[in-house]
């Protein structure tokens, strides 16, 4: 074992992951084994599940079993998220899961998930990639719910392709939802709190005829709108 630093020795107790986090005695230690084994079947299923989410999303990314942060709260999958536009210093933003946290602060029993962002790196990384961020006056706030699991998978990929579809982000329509894993019911009363104009429901039928359920909130009426025409329905809508 290499002589480590008076830190790294104090980390040691505490929080060995931390020493992997030191410019100093950080390279020292080569050929340790890896934090994936020692991963629990919960935590590598749940790790597994949020690479498969990431895919399915058409994110790029790379798995670094010596990423540390230098937070000690955090719990299961911690993340960078880069941009090529900022050349060495490529760090855009940073963060991780905290499940433990709200509890230990007090506050009830339930998991978070947060990040920190650089605003100085995130306007250089929109200047040198040339890109405009549009806001509308007259936007249109959509919800996505699920009914099970497997229409909570289907349902992620919607709202990814509808967050990138440049007609819907140019006419001001915000997609929000992802809480898939709450009973349908807790998902449309989080929706009506949040105030939005329309809900987009899955259930097992829907993904099996390729549908959507479109729920007006302010009436509670509801029609069936085929998936490959959504988008163009959700642009004629009025902005209720």
């Amino acid at each position: 074992m290499p002589s480590l630093c008076e830190d790294c020795r104090r980390r040691a107790e505490k929080n060995p992951l931390r020493v992997l986090d030191c410019k100093t005695d950080g390279p020292k230690l080569v050929g340790v084994p890896t934090i994936d084994h020692f991963w629990c079947d919960d935590c590598r299923t749940h790790f597994n599940r949020v690479q498969d989410l990431l895919a399915q999303a058409g994110g790029v990314f790379e798995v670094v079993p010596r990423l540390v942060r230098g937070l000690d709260y955090y719990t299961r999958t911690v993340f960078e998220v880069t941009s090529s536009a900022l050349g060495a210093q490529d760090a855009l933003a940073a963060g991780g899961r905290y499940d433990k946290l709200v509890k230990e602060l007090g506050g009830p029993d339930v998991p978070a998930l947060g990040f920190a962002m650089g605003m100085e790196r995130a306007i250089q990384a929109i200047q040198a990639t040339k890109k405009e961020v549009e806001k509308s006056i007259n936007s249109l706030y959509i919800f996505i719910a699920a009914l099970g699991e497997p229409a909570g998978v289907e349902a992620f990929k919607l709202m990814q392709d509808l967050r990138q579809n440049m007609a819907l982000a140019k006419a001001g329509l915000m997609i929000d939802g992802g809480f898939f894993e709450k009973k349908l019911g807790a998902q449309l009363t989080m929706a009506d709190r949040l105030g939005v104009s329309y809900t987009l429901i899955l259930g097992e039928e829907e993904v099996q005829k390729k549908e959507v359920t479109l729920r007006t909130m302010k009436t509670s009426s509801q029609e069936r709108i085929p998936v490959s025409r959504l988008a163009e329905h959700l642009l004629s809508l009025p902005r209720a």
